[in-house]
C-alpha cells in the first residue's frame, strides 16, 4: 500500500539546525521499517523530502517490458506459455506473474 511505490527514495531529516540533527535517505519501504522499529524517530521535529517521479526510469521499464512481451511471443511458438513467461522473466528480471498478466492483457487488446 505505497502510493508513491515502495522503492522511491525519501529523506527523513530529524531535529534540523540542532547539534544532534540526523538524516536518513533510503527507499520508502526501508525507512518505514526503520521508523516502526525506532520510537525515537517517531517524535520530535521531522521533515520528509520525497524523490520526484522519474519519467526516464518509467520509460526504460516500459521498453524492457515491451521486449519481454515480444520474447514471450517468440518463445511461445516452441514452449508453453508458463515456460515462456518464466524464461522471459529470468532474462529481463521481471516477476513471472506480472509478465503473465501483462501478456494476457497484451494479446486480448
Amino acid at each position: 500500500m505505497f502510493v508513491f511505490g515502495p522503492n522511491r527514495n525519501i529523506i527523513l531529516a530529524k531535529e534540523l539546525t540542532k547539534i544532534w540533527e540526523k538524516f536518513y535517505k533510503e527507499p520508502i519501504k526501508t525507512l518505514l521499517k526503520r521508523v516502526k522499529k525506532n520510537k525515537d524517530l517517531q517524535k520530535g521535529e521531522i521533515v520528509l523530502l520525497l524523490e520526484g517521479y522519474n519519467t526516464e526510469k518509467k520509460e526504460e521499464e516500459e521498453k524492457i517490458l515491451s521486449k519481454a512481451l515480444r520474447a514471450i511471443s517468440i518463445l511461445k511458438k516452441e514452449l508453453s506459455l508458463n515456460k515462456s513467461t518464466r524464461l522471459a522473466g529470468k532474462i529481463f528480471n521481471i516477476k513471472k506473474n506480472i509478465l503473465y498478466k501483462k501478456f494476457i492483457n497484451f494479446i486480448h487488446s
